[in-house]
C-alpha cells in the first residue's frame, strides 16, 4: 500500500512546474515510507491500568524535518477510545 497518498502528506506542490508530494511542514519532498510497531501508552496514573494498543503502521517521514504521520486502523480505533477493555495483543507476523 502506498500510504504517502493517504495521509496529511497529500499536499501538492508545484517544483518546476511539476505537482509533486510535499511535506505540509516545510515543503520538502523528501518523504520516505517506512514499516513501524508503535505501542500507545494512555497517559497519566489511570492509563497504567488500561491495556496498551499495538500498532503495525506504514508511516511516512520527511527527511528534511522530521515530522512524522501515520493512519490508525479503524478497528483499533474503539481501542484507543477506550471502548474496548480487553487487553491488544500482538498478532503473530511472518
Amino acid at each position: 500500500m502506498n500510504l504517502i497518498h493517504k495521509t496529511a502528506f497529500d499536499f501538492h506542490a508545484t517544483f518546476a512546474g511539476v505537482k509533486t508530494l510535499a511535506c505540509r511542514r516545510c515543503l520538502s519532498d523528501n518523504l520516505r515510507e517506512f514499516s513501524a510497531e508503535i505501542n500507545v501508552h494512555f497517559r497519566g496514573w489511570e492509563g497504567l491500568e488500561k491495556p496498551t494498543v499495538w500498532l503495525w503502521p506504514e508511516i511516512v517521514v520527511c527527511l528534511d524535518c522530521g515530522i512524522a504521520e501515520f493512519l490508525v486502523p479503524e478497528v483499533e480505533l474503539p481501542n484507543l477510545q477506550g471502548c474496548n477493555s480487553e487487553a491488544t495483543s500482538p498478532p503473530h507476523h511472518e
